[in-house]
């Protein structure tokens, strides 16, 4: 099976592109700037994809966005975050529709931020929010779901907070650990909806290879708050330390408007994900982070 996969240079998306090669797959990867033969050319600003990508294409993978956290929520970055999910969905849409033989499905990422804030026990028919990152995911899964209208199916996943040695969330935590502080921001109690990178690569896998429903949350089946999250740390660890916490006003002064996304609070299940019936390999906390530290 032959896929293409945008968004293939981040941390998550070079996971899922290693993973996917090993089991078996052909993987096509669009880039701004192609270095290798299985690299192809796009543009989102001149509306370009080179159309030897599409050749053979079974699924197309899309991942691609601007970083949530990695810079400043200026109202200009704001409008990169929006634009880079937005019209790169547009974009494949529209190159795809002039395709005499199209691809079966499409896979795209989503993100937790849809849901309303906060949140407990948000399931996928829960409604969505009206912040900045629910606009935003929302205006994002719209465009997804456009590509029924071409004959394909449509796969969405919601991701939470993917956890990995590479990079985003854990390794920060785990280097405060290391010296044996395990602090928390804003609320303690505040719910983390997380999941391990292989069970994140494993769901998109199950997501190619399967009918599937159209939209499954990709967390974990047992959420964690802030609190249980780092005394499970300190406990793998083999660690007492102290639990400091982080008032949400520091948060915001040192974050700005992203700190939003530090302060989330939103217990996510995973009922779809369940039903259609994926396995996860890390399903409990303590066995994620036993992998990891």
């Amino acid at each position: 099976m032959i896929i293409l996969l945008t968004g293939g240079s981040g941390k998550v998306g070079s996971k899922i592109k290693q993973i996917l090669i090993q089991k078996g797959f052909t993987v096509k990867n669009l880039s701004r700037n192609p270095s290798r033969k299985e690299d192809y050319k796009w543009n989102i600003d001149q509306t370009f994809i080179d159309p030897i990508a599409f050749e053979n294409v079974d699924v197309v993978v899309h991942l691609a966005g601007a970083g949530i956290i990695d810079k400043a929520w200026s109202e200009e970055y704001k409008k990169t975050i929006y634009r880079s999910r937005i019209k790169s969905t547009q974009l494949l849409f529209n190159e795809i529709k002039k395709l005499n033989k199209r691809p079966s499905k499409i896979v795209s990422t989503s993100a937790i931020g849809f849901y309303k804030e906060p949140v407990l026990n948000a399931d996928e028919s829960s409604p969505n929010g009206t912040d900045f990152m629910a606009h935003v995911c929302k205006d994002w899964e719209v465009e997804a779901s456009k590509f029924k209208e071409l004959g394909m199916d449509v796969g969405i996943i919601r991701t939470g907070i993917v956890l990995q040695k590479e990079g985003g969330f854990f390794p920060v935590a785990n280097k405060t650990a290391f010296l044996s502080i395990f602090p928390t921001v804003g609320s303690a109690q505040n719910y983390l909806s997380w999941i391990h990178i292989t069970d994140l690569c494993n769901l998109y896998r199950f997501m190619i290879e399967n009918k599937t429903p159209e939209i499954v949350n990709g967390v974990a089946p047992v959420s964690a708050t802030q609190i249980d999250f780092m005394k499970q740390l300190a406990a793998v660890q083999n660690k007492t330390g102290i639990h400091p916490n982080i008032p949400s006003s520091l948060i915001t002064m040192a974050m700005g408007q992203r700190s939003s996304v530090a302060l989330s609070n939103k217990q996510v299940v995973p009922k779809a994900t369940l039903a259609m019936g994926f396995k996860y390999e890390y399903e409990t906390l303590n066995k994620a982070l036993k992998d990891l530290v």
